[in-house]
């Protein structure tokens, strides 16, 4: 027989205990239980409701809608979340609302709620729960402040970030880098090769190996790039980037940030620019001295022959040679002129004048299978500009159609005055009614497509091959034109060439009359027997100053340098009536000479030198005389400066 078991259960907890314990529960998760009628007033409300807002239930029970203790910025958009589930009577959860407490704090909850119905279906309120939810929404809103912060300084600094995600090669750009690399805003599918195909191919493959680099641990992301963008547009960027590992340490995740550092680049390539220019133009001021030193003792040994007179052959001979030496001149000075910047004063300028200038440069520099005609009507109204600038735009344009036409073609150089109504006016970018001279560059080269005539005042932009332009030539003219108070008219087609248009304003005032010849030498110029003192270090110069001197009947003394000239004038016993004097010299130079001299003696002083505007001693005045010059000129010099010596 089997013996019987009694089986026993332990009573399970009381209501009340059931209360207690749920009491606990709601206290400790800060969860309010609440019933409010179809008006929304409480009914009831538990007491955790002093621990989460500060209120006694008697305060709120009877007293209070729910949507009163919701602050005033938030109600609007409470009551119309409540409009809708009172008008469904439904049941909802996690409609996220806040209150004010007792003590002005703002609560966040998140409130579940059912609704209580009446026996026909009418509703006579809800019940439900609040859960605090404060520390998380701050959380939350600390979050979405920070993200907005940083947004904000993302697009301060017009920084892109980029995301790679290296196993799956899944590439993510925000809409700040979309946009950097000409790409629509938007969500998109990338990957590695995106990036690759985006970069300028002659910076694709050092860009990937410091990529490669960076994953590999041999080096921190740092570094520069050119970009292409779709529609041909150059870029300079900046990236930094980490790269994320996992336990075995190998590269899961490369995320970093670009800049554009396009215009920052554009202004370093345009202050080595003129750095190069700068040192072009002490480069060039030294070659033209030793030039014009060269040149002196051709032209002043010209006119002496001219002077003595000769047969018609010799004649004929002598002028081929101050021709050729006169060209050698202009084109020395025209070089120094470009060379030393394109800063300067702005003079009325003739324009048929600066267009042969132009022309003649380019006759005499550019390839000999180009020919260069020009179109110069007989008088065109001058403009206020600096000729030095001028020049530089010409020659910029002359030598990009030069590039045009690799093997032949031509080049025309024109100039006109044309006045430009408002109707022409609106059909020509940065244009306005007016009177204008216009420069036109034309060239039969290659020509231009529309999405090229577009780009081609844009910094760095170049069609040119790699290392044959910098794409900063048109850019600068341009700015310079626009500085004159002009603007450009570019014509061309593919296959047809170019023009080039200058549109500078006429100036108000008479034309530009260029200086008036010199007169021939010794015409009433000639001396009597007055002692000059010739202080020249190169002996081609000194010889050919003292038999223009001796030729025109004056006493002439030499020295090499200054302090030899300085011995001579203390030795010699009667005073000079004149000193001449070079500023580059050995052993003592023209500065010191002159420092020294003007100690003990007022006597006349012409400086000669080869260098624009010398620097003189404080508070010396004299005469400057540039190299290379001509017998007239110097003997007008010599005469202006004993006439106005003061008498003992």
């Amino acid at each position: 027989m089997g013996s019987s078991q009694s089986h026993s259960s332990s009573p399970g907890p009381s209501l009340g205990q059931t209360r207690v314990i749920f009491q606990k529960l709601s206290r400790n998760s800060r969860t309010v239980h609440w019933r409010i009628n179809a008006e929304g007033l409480y009914t009831y409300i538990s007491d955790v409701v002093e621990d989460l807002l500060g209120y006694k239930p008697e305060e709120l029970v009877g007293r209070v809608h729910y949507y009163d203790l919701c602050p005033e910025s938030e109600r609007a958009a409470l009551l119309e979340a409540a409009a809708s589930i009172i008008q469904a009577k439904s049941t909802f959860r996690d409609l996220e609302n806040c209150a004010v407490s007792k003590d002005g704090r703002i609560v966040w909850m998140s409130t579940h709620g059912v609704p209580l119905l009446g026996l026909n279906g009418e509703l006579l309120g809800f019940e439900g729960w609040d859960m605090d939810i404060t520390e998380r929404k701050e959380a939350e809103l600390r979050l979405k402040d920070l993200s907005e912060r940083l947004l904000l300084a993302k697009r301060a600094a017009g920084a892109g970030i980029w995301d790679w995600h290296v196993l799956d090669n899944r590439l993510e750009w925000d809409d700040v880098l979309l946009r950097m690399y000409g790409l629509a805003p938007g969500p998109q599918a990338f990957s590695y090769e995106t990036w690759r195909g985006a970069v300028h191919p002659d910076d694709r493959e050092r860009a990937e190996k410091e990529v490669a680099q960076a994953l590999s641990g041999e080096r921190d992301y740092h570094t520069e790039f050119r970009i292409l963008r779709p529609d041909g547009e150059l870029r300079h960027l900046r990236g930094n980037a980490i790269v994320q590992r996992d336990g075995a340490g190998r590269a899961v995740r490369m995320v970093g940030v670009n800049w554009d550092i396009t215009e920052a680049k554009l202004m370093e390539a345009q202050f080595l620019r003129s750095q190069r220019m700068e040192s072009l133009g002490t480069l060039a001021g030294g070659v033209a001295h030793n030039l014009n030193n060269a040149l002196a003792p051709i032209l002043v040994a010209v006119e002496l022959i001219q002077h003595h007179g000769a047969s018609s052959e010799i004649l004929e001979l002598v002028r081929t040679i101050e021709l050729s030496a006169r060209r050698s001149v202009g084109l020395v000075s025209q070089i120094v002129s470009f060379a030393r910047g394109v800063e300067g004063v702005r003079t009325l300028v003739d324009p048929v004048r600066l267009i042969e200038e132009v022309a003649k440069i380019v006759r005499d520099t550019f390839p000999k299978h180009i020919v260069v005609e020009t179109g110069v009507p007989g008088k065109v109204p001058p403009v206020l500009a600096d000729v030095t600038q001028m020049h530089q735009v010409l020659l910029n344009l002359c030598v990009n159609a030069s590039d045009a036409m690799p093997k032949r073609g031509r080049m025309r150089l024109e100039v006109a005055h044309v006045r430009v109504d408002a109707r022409n006016a609106s059909r020509i970018p940065e244009a306005r009614a007016g009177d204008f001279t216009v420069f036109s560059v034309q060239d039969t080269g290659m020509g231009m497509t529309p999405e090229v005539l577009e780009r081609i005042f844009d910094p760095f932009f170049t069609t040119k091959e790699v290392g044959k332009g910098t794409g900063l030539g048109l850019s600068t003219a341009r700015g310079v034109v626009q500085s004159h108070g002009g603007f450009w008219q570019v014509e061309s087609r593919p296959g047809e060439g170019a023009t080039f248009s200058i549109f500078l304003p006429v100036s108000d005032g008479a034309v530009a009359v260029p200086p008036p010849a010199a007169t021939r030498a010794f015409d009433g110029l000639a001396g009597q027997g007055e002692r000059i003192l010739v202080v020249e270090d190169e002996a081609g110069v000194r010889e050919i100053i003292v038999r223009a001197l001796r030729m025109a009947r004056y006493s002439v003394e030499t020295a090499e340098h200054g302090r030899e000239a300085l011995e001579r004038m203390a030795r010699a016993e009667e005073a000079f009536a004149l000193v001449i004097t070079d500023m580059m010299m050995p052993v003592m130079d023209g500065a010191a000479f002159l420092f020294e001299l003007r100690r003990f003696s007022q006597v006349p002083v012409i400086v000669i030198t080869a260098q624009d505007g010398p620097a003189l001693p404080e508070g010396v005045e004299m005469r400057c005389l540039p190299k290379p010059f001509e017998v007239s000129a110097l003997l007008g010099a010599v005469r202006a400066a004993l006439q106005q010596a003061p008498q003992a």
